[in-house]
């Protein structure tokens, strides 16, 4: 008699497939990401493009504070733009960056302090960057919730970021 007209060899095939597709849904299904994964997925360092010398101490300090941020001295970074008294009209780009070398050295809560002050300047131009990078903040502390707050006022502003802070609060779900 041939094996695979054997009943119980049926049977057997039977229920393996059953529990091989089974087990295969089960895994799609439950392959969610988990929060701190999702941030670790959509994190990247933020590349500072423009810096401005005008000469002044205050300024020279900014820069020298942005240029120790684009050469991953962080520590450097939080030191030079923490100890300075910035006028009103640089404080949210100063805010962002030392938000970020936070970030890079992985103190969540201290940059979520920084990053919030410059998400409260709407009229900077950092204020998506810092709306981005603080949504991400409370993903590296898992909190979602208050990620998903920056990330729909981000859709909802049409901000440069509207694209990726779709894709992410779809992964959330």
């Amino acid at each position: 008699k041939l094996w695979y007209k054997n009943p119980f060899f049926r049977a057997a095939a039977a229920v393996i497939l059953v529990a091989g597709t089974s087990v295969a849904t089960y895994l799609m299904v439950n392959n969610k990401m988990t929060i701190r994964e999702l941030y670790s997925d959509n994190y990247s360092p933020l590349t500072l493009d423009v810096i401005e010398r005008s000469g002044n101490f205050v300024s020279d300090s900014i820069t020298a504070g942005f240029i120790a941020y684009q050469e991953a001295r962080y520590a450097d970074c939080i030191k030079i733009l923490g100890s300075l008294a910035v006028p009103d009209s640089v404080a949210a780009p100063v805010y962002l960056v030392r938000g970020l070398a936070y970030l890079e050295q992985e103190k969540a809560a201290k940059a979520q302090e920084q990053l919030s002050l410059a998400a409260k300047d709407t009229t900077s131009g950092v204020v998506d960057h810092a709306r981005w990078y603080l949504a991400l903040s409370y993903l590296a502390t898992n909190q979602p919730e208050k990620a998903k707050y920056w990330l729909d006022l981000l859709v909802k502003e049409d901000a440069t970021y509207k694209e990726k802070a779709i894709q992410l609060l779809n992964q959330m779900k």
